[in-house]
């Protein structure tokens, strides 16, 4: 898997220039389109010199952007929903990834839903990379909240085709007391290797064989909430990784989107999520 089109939106502001360059330094021959929205209904004069002012900036800061690597940066100026025409863009464009800076430094969950940040993730059909801090290069360390869903495989397939040869810690939380135990409950042995086993599987259909580039990747079994471990995780990682849905029994669909959400709001750290 390579990454061929990716779609930054900006909204203009220092997280978005942020989400740029970290999206520059990550990907490589890839076609990047700078989208800006311009909300409708503005009065048309006002929005025709809006379109054209914002063009002008969005086109030299892609050809800039487009000077220092090896990839092609196109800019766009849509009028529409925020939202709606970031993920229709995206669609439109075949875009594999949408890229989005963090929306006004808002760490609370209950402040960052209804933002376009936020209804994007929700309601698009392709991975969404949150970038909340300036990187230049690429990511060194990776979390993964890897459960064999296959949201979080198609994310952590996106995480291995930004960044392959970064360190992999793969986070599985189980509750301490299952609230409904089966008598065909895995044990941690069981775990880590199957955890193992679909690490290494999507490597392969990402990367091809392992050779003398086999992955880096820890795994840590941890008996507290989800919600704890990535939390704790967050802050001492680059980039922490999840689906947006979870076959936890225990877990339903909303709450599990509850928790790509609230660590969408409050890891420090840049977040990659993918519905399945």
């Amino acid at each position: 898997m390579t990454m061929q089109h990716v779609l930054v939106a900006t909204d203009l502001t220092d997280c978005s220039d942020m989400a740029l360059e970290r999206t520059l330094a990550i990907c490589r021959d890839c076609n990047i389109t700078l989208l800006h929205v311009l909300r409708a209904g503005l009065p048309n004069s006002l929005s025709v010199q809006l379109h054209t002012l914002i063009d002008g900036y969005l086109a030299d800061h892609a050809l800039y952007s487009a000077g220092s690597g090896s990839n092609t940066v196109q800019a766009l100026v849509a009028a529409g929903h925020p939202f709606t025409t970031i993920v229709s863009e995206a669609v439109s464009r075949r875009a594999q990834l949408i890229v989005m800076g963090e929306p006004a430094l808002l760490r609370r969950a209950q402040l960052f839903v209804g933002t376009t940040a936020e209804c994007v993730a929700r309601l698009t059909d392709r991975p969404v990379l949150m970038v909340k801090r300036r990187g230049t290069g690429s990511y060194q360390r990776i979390t993964v909240a890897l459960d064999g869903s296959p949201a979080a495989v198609r994310a952590l397939k996106t995480a291995i085709a930004l960044s392959p040869n970064a360190e992999f810690g793969i986070i599985y939380a189980k509750p301490p007391v299952p609230i409904v135990p089966t008598a065909t409950e895995l044990g941690e042995r069981d775990i880590h290797d199957r955890t193992r086993s679909e690490f290494e599987s999507a490597f392969r259909s990402t990367q091809g064989t392992f050779g003398s580039n086999a992955p880096n990747v820890t795994i840590d079994i941890v008996e507290t909430s989800a919600y704890v471990a990535l939390r704790h995780a967050s802050d001492a990682t680059d980039l922490l990784v999840m689906g947006t849905h979870s076959k936890a029994p225990w877990l339903t669909g909303l709450e599990i989107g509850a928790l790509a959400q609230r660590m969408l709001a409050e890891a420090p750290c840049d977040v990659l999520i993918s519905p399945p």
